[in-house]
This record gives C-alpha cells, sequence and structure tokens, in this order.
C-alpha cells in the first residue's frame, strides 16, 4: 500500500494462502510487499476479532462507512505490524543460525556441488551479508556454544522458547568468547615450549646413538636427555593445570549464562543486563550527580544501613566520610548547585541583562 491509501484509510486486500514472492526471491520493492503483507495480516486479524465481538453483542462494526473507525483500525494494526516485524526480524535470525548449525553438524556443505571445506567457506560464498563479528558470532555458537548446550543435556528449545532469549544469548557471547580464547589462549603459551623440548630430545638422541657405548660424550648426552624430559613432563604437567583452571572457568560461566539467558527478570543490555552479570558487575544500587560552581560534582546514594561499613570500605582510599546532619550538608551546598550546567548566580546575571 502507499502512503496515500494508508492516509486516506483505503482497506488493504484479505491475505491469500498463495506461497509470497518475497520469502524466496529478492527484488527491488520487496521490502514493501513484506510491510504490506504482514500488515494485512494483522489488519484483518483485528477486523474480525472486532466484527466477532460486536456480532456477539448484537450489532455491527463497519469501519469501511466510518473513517475514524477504520484510522483507529489502521493505528492499531500498523503498530502491532511494526512490534512483529521486529520479533520475526528476531526469529529469522535465530532461524538462521539453526538452520547454519543443522548444515554444520552433518556435514551437508561437503554435499553440494561446490564441495565446501568447513561451514565458515559455505557462511562466506553463500551469505555474504554475514561478515566480521556477526559471521564470528554465529561461528561461535554454532561450533561452541550449541554444542556446549546439547553436552551439558540442556535442549535448544529451552534457550529459544522466549522470544527475548535470543537477543540474551547473543549479548553473552562475548563474554563467553572471552572465556574461550583464554582456554586456546594456553595452547598458543605452552605449546611451542612443549615442541622445542621434543624437538631437542630427538636432536640429542640421535647424536646419543651416535655416541661410542660407555663414552663421556654418550653419557653427558644422557644425562641431558634425562633433564629434557624432566622439564618436558613439568611443562606438559603445568599446560595441563593451567588449561583445567580456564576450562572449568569457562564452564562456571557457561552455567551462569545460561541461568542469566533463561532469569526473565535479567535485562538483556544496560545496568545488571546479562554482561554486567556474567562478568559479576551487578550494581545493588544507583545514585545521583549533579555538577556544581567552581569545578566540582556532588554524588548522592543512599543505601541501607547494614551497607553503611563496605560502602565506606570500598571508598576508604578516596573519600574520608565524617558524620554530620543532613542540613548542615544542604546548608554547604547553598547556591552553588548548577542548573542546566550553569551555576545560579550565572544564570541570574544572564536574566538580569534581558
Amino acid at each position: 500500500m502507499t502512503q496515500d491509501e494508508l492516509l486516506q484509510g483505503v482497506t488493504p486486500p484479505k491475505p491469500t494462502t498463495k506461497f509470497p514472492r518475497w520469502f524466496t526471491e529478492d527484488y527491488p520493492g520487496r521490502d514493501k510487499d513484506i510491510a504490506d503483507d504482514l500488515f494485512a495480516v494483522i489488519y484483518w486479524k483485528i477486523r474480525e476479532e472486532k466484527e466477532a465481538e460486536a456480532k456477539k453483542k448484537g450489532s455491527t462494526y463497519l469501519p469501511d462507512k466510518d473513517l475514524a473507525k477504520q484510522s483507529q483500525l489502521f493505528a492499531e494494526a500498523l503498530m502491532k505490524a511494526g512490534q512483529d516485524a521486529e520479533g520475526n526480524s528476531a526469529a529469522f535470525e535465530q532461524a538462521f543460525v539453526r538452520i547454519a548449525y543443522s548444515v554444520k553438524r552433518n556435514g551437508y556443505f561437503r554435499m553440494t556441488q561446490d564441495e565446501y571445506s568447513s561451514i565458515e567457506e559455505w557462511l562466506i560464498d553463500k551469505v555474504p551479508a554475514k561478515k566480521g563479528a556477526e559471521l564470528s558470532n554465529i561461528m561461535y555458537l554454532i561450533n561452541v556454544f550449541i554444542p556446549t548446550v546439547e553436552q551439558v543435556g540442556l535442549e535448544q528449545d529451552e534457550l529459544y522458547k522466549l522470544r527475548e532469549n535470543w537477543s540474551k544469548t547473543k549479548a553473552a557471547v562475548p563474554v563467553l568468547r572471552s572465556k574461550t580464547d583464554a582456554i586456546y589462549a594456553v595452547e598458543e603459551v605452552y605449546e611451542p615450549a612443549i615442541q622445542e623440548e621434543k624437538n631437542l630430545i630427538f636432536n640429542l638422541s640421535a647424536l646419543k646413538t651416535d655416541a661410542l657405548p660407555g663414552s663421556p660424550e654418550r653419557e653427558n648426552l644422557s644425562k641431558e636427555i634425562e633433564e629434557r624430559k624432566e622439564k618436558l613432563f613439568k611443562l606438559e604437567k603445568e599446560k595441563e593445570e593451567v588449561e583445567e583452571v580456564a576450562r572449568q572457568d569457562f564452564v562456571q560461566t557457561f552455567h551462569k549464562a545460561l541461568e542469566v539467558i533463561t532469569n526473565p527478570k535479567i535485562p538483556v543490555d544496560g545496568i545488571n543486563g546479562v554482561a554486567d552479570h556474567l562478568r559479576g558487575n551487578v550494581v545493588c544500587f544507583t545514585g545521583e550527580k549533579c555538577y556544581i560552581a567552581q569545578g566540582g560534582v556532588v554524588y548522592t546514594m543512599v543505601v541501607p544501613t547494614d551497607y553503611e561499613l563496605a560502602t565506606e570500605s570500598m571508598l576508604r582510599n578516596l573519600v574520608s566520610f565524617i558524620p554530620t546532619d543532613g542540613a548542615v550538608i544542604m546548608n554547604s551546598l547553598g547556591n552553588l548547585i548548577l542548573h542546566d550546567g550553569v551555576s545560579p548566580r550565572q544564570t541570574n546575571k544572564k536574566e538580569g541583562r534581558k
């Protein structure tokens, strides 16, 4: 529908069962067709509900003959269409990850004529819109996150049962990736040193084989080989221990992520959002601040008396609190409080010049 048709209250055509062209094709005006179809479906759904309700009451609902009713119906349908468009966008993105994971898990990317060597190669070639950080996050979800969900026995549907959960899952990815990166970092730090010791042992063993039996050279080589083996053993053991710590940190964060994702009380972002909960940056209280003249800032925060010692302990190196009366605090501020970033004294002077 055109903007003029919307303004004039032209009734949209009833939806048909025919499969929409925009679902399988990309063409100019595709976004308009999607918007029109979504609006039409919602318009007729709301209209039929109102018609049925009116029929129960023994009356009729005829918006085509009443511009006020038609305008109200259009407003309801358009606003609902906007909400559903956003929700469908998240649902399509969620569906894409599910499909990509199925392709990866079953190795379907190898069965096409192009014979891709990896799921990432297929995504880059066939879904070029997914790139950079978005592609990286998708690869993390299908290579690490979803398989881990299956391993711990949690059904994928439990993560997707609420529409909001998909946004929360994506919000958790950067924190989870940092934990996974820590595991990989252990390999990068220790593996070169371990490989170097293995190469030295191999080379020393070859020299020992060539040395005469019972010779001082052979004995020295044997001693050095044992020292290298002991060093290698310690390196491998240390690597396992550090790797296990990093792995346990990931597991704990992962289980925490599942709790956060499925907790309806935790928002996607903002204060005390998904990232704050996973990083342990949950804020217990909120405060206020305002600027005062002479380049100062006043902070106010009200906390229960149970938190008095904890608050003062955390600020010990920054602030020394002196017990006083509330009225004294108010008087000490006086006219120093700024209004809209300007001192009241300056504001008065400007008003006096008008």
